[in-house]
This record gives C-alpha cells, sequence and structure tokens, in this order.
C-alpha cells in the first residue's frame, strides 16, 4: 500500500511539473513573439501588409506548438460529427461555451483546416489584463469586449478592415452566450428567459445576438462559412487533464456547416434564426449527456501533424511569398 501510495506521489509530482514546464513555456514563446514584434515595428510603420505577413508567418510557428503538446503528449483526442469543414477557407465559429478548455478542441482540428496561426476570438476585456497572453492575443487580432456595444463598436470596424482584405486568412472564433454556461448560471439566464418571454434553454445560456449579427453583416464577402459548433466532454474534464502528459481526454464536437448566404441579413429574422440554433444545440448538448458522444456517425480527426510535416511546413511557409 505505501509503495502505491508512493507511486501515486511521484506521477502526481510528475504531471505538477509538466504542467508547469508547459505554462512556462508558453510565457517564453510569448515573450519571444513579443520581443520578434518589437524588432518588426519599423515594418508597420512602413509598410503594414508586409508586417501583418511576417508576424502571421511568426504566429503559425507559435501557435503550431499547441497542437503538438496537446495531442502528441498530452493524449487529448477529439471525435468530430456532422459536416465536413473546407480547407484554408475564412469562417465564423460559433459554438457553445462550458468550459475553460473551449480552445483546445480549435487548436486540434486549425491544422488540417489551414488556420492554425489565423484564430481570432472575441474574448473578455479582463483577459488582456493577463501578462503576455493579454498583449499576444490583441497582436493576433482578437477583440477585446467591454460588453457595451457602443464602446467595442469603434475596435471592431477598425479590426474588420483588415479582416476583409482578400489574403487575410482568419478564423472568427465567437461564443454567443458570453461566458462559461455553468450550472448556476444556466438557473439564472432561465429566470432571466421566463421573465421576458424568451427561449429557455436546459443546458445552454440564451446567446446573444450582436456580435455575431455586426460580424456577418462586415465579413459576408470575405466569409463563406459559418461553423455552429457543439462541443461534448466527460464530466472529468479540467485544465490538468487537458494539459498533463497523458491525462489526455476524449472531446465531442458536432459540426453544423452553414452557408452565409442561407443566414437572414435582417436583424429580427437572425435573431429568430440564432434562437432556432440554440434550439437544436440545446438539444444536442442533452443527447451527448445521456450517451457519451452525439448522435450520427462519428469519426477520430486526425491531426495529420508529424514532425516531418512540421519541417516540411515551415521549408513551404518561410518561402512562400505574400
Amino acid at each position: 500500500m505505501k509503495c502505491n501510495e508512493l507511486i501515486n506521489k511521484i506521477c502526481w509530482g510528475l504531471k505538477i511539473y509538466f504542467a508547469y514546464g508547459f505554462l512556462m513555456s508558453i510565457f517564453i514563446q510569448i515573450t519571444i513573439l513579443l520581443i520578434i514584434n518589437v524588432i518588426i515595428l519599423p515594418i508597420y510603420i512602413l509598410y503594414r501588409p508586409l508586417y501583418q505577413w511576417i508576424f502571421q508567418r511568426v504566429t503559425e510557428v507559435y501557435m503550431m506548438y499547441f497542437p503538438l503538446v496537446f495531442y502528441y503528449i498530452n493524449g487529448n483526442r477529439i471525435y468530430v460529427s456532422g459536416d465536413k469543414m473546407i480547407e484554408n477557407a475564412n469562417a465564423i465559429w460559433i459554438s457553445n461555451h462550458s468550459h475553460w478548455v473551449d480552445f483546445v478542441p480549435v487548436c486540434l482540428v486549425a491544422p488540417k483546416c489551414g488556420r492554425i496561426g489565423s484564430m481570432r476570438y472575441f474574448m473578455k476585456d479582463d483577459i488582456k489584463k493577463i501578462p503576455f497572453i493579454g498583449f499576444g492575443f490583441y497582436m493576433m487580432d482578437s477583440i477585446y469586449l467591454k460588453r457595451n456595444f457602443q464602446l467595442d463598436q469603434h475596435h471592431i470596424n477598425e479590426t474588420f478592415k483588415r479582416f476583409r482584405n482578400k489574403y487575410y486568412p482568419f478564423w472568427l472564433i465567437i461564443f454567443p452566450e458570453g461566458t462559461r454556461a455553468k450550472p448556476e448560471k444556466i438557473v439564472e439566464a432561465q429566470k432571466y428567459c421566463l421573465e421576458h418571454k424568451l427561449p429557455i434553454y436546459k443546458n445552454l445560456l440564451n446567446p446573444r445576438h450582436t456580435g455575431l449579427f455586426v460580424s456577418l453583416k462586415q465579413l459576408r464577402n470575405v466569409v463563406p462559412y459559418v461553423y455552429d459548433i457543439t462541443l461534448g466532454y466527460p464530466n472529468t474534464v479540467s485544465l490538468a487533464s487537458c494539459f498533463c502528459p497523458g491525462e489526455g481526454v476524449n472531446i465531442h464536437m458536432n459540426v453544423n456547416r452553414i452557408d452565409v448566404k442561407d443566414i437572414p441579413e435582417d436583424e429580427n429574422e437572425f435573431k429568430q434564426w440564432l434562437s432556432n440554433i440554440w434550439k437544436h444545440k440545446d438539444e444536442l448538448v442533452d443527447y451527448y449527456k445521456e450517451n457519451g458522444h452525439f448522435p450520427g456517425h462519428e469519426e477520430l480527426y486526425p491531426l495529420k501533424f508529424t514532425w516531418a510535416d512540421f519541417t516540411s511546413y515551415m521549408s513551404q511557409e518561410c518561402f512562400s511569398l505574400p
């Protein structure tokens, strides 16, 4: 018994060690990213398109680290059902927001879709206060929101000007619920929806339509698809289970690929459309909780990213033209 306890303590210590090392490596890489950004800052002043191209390549190198660690070292796997995601195509990604780890499935599917360095998020304004990470996401053109559209509108408009460049690759990732759907928040949301005669969801929060509506209004010409993503996790999922070696979890994802042309442009019709999307998503989450998977055929999503692929990819990227 004592031997087993000793082994458990050693294993726990190794997990803490590797998790700490992983977090430290993130801070080191972000620091390097910021240093490179300072070095190329004169290019930003002289010719911004070239600066954006260089920073995009540097970001791709940095972001490739995450799927490699999540998949090969930590053992996370993602099972996908529903529609196929199109490679090398811009898209808006909308998803339920249930855990801190919701960025992990994005990182796991992005390499195959050619968007590993092109993920832009709508994020809470508080995140920008986190040392290194906040500034890093800002430089990657993620958009920090104050939850007040009048205050956020100018920043959104300025960022979307860059997005509308036909040579600018991106996935814009939006969590319309605005915050994680924790049990106590779901109860609060249900009371609010009941009082205001809004649709009530069993497993989700009521979606906010403004950010997605404005995004589609401004980006329709450069975004062919919206990916309606529903995520499912085992009850044991945590930051530790996703970050520690060998502790990986099986993540389930259902993809509903929607052609932008099929999405209403009138705001009232759009709100009803989003409500219908969320109703179906709520049913999918309910199905997952009962069965441990989503309906239909699921496949293990291939990372298809070996170290040989990494070397080949980097060679191509370094010598490709903007």
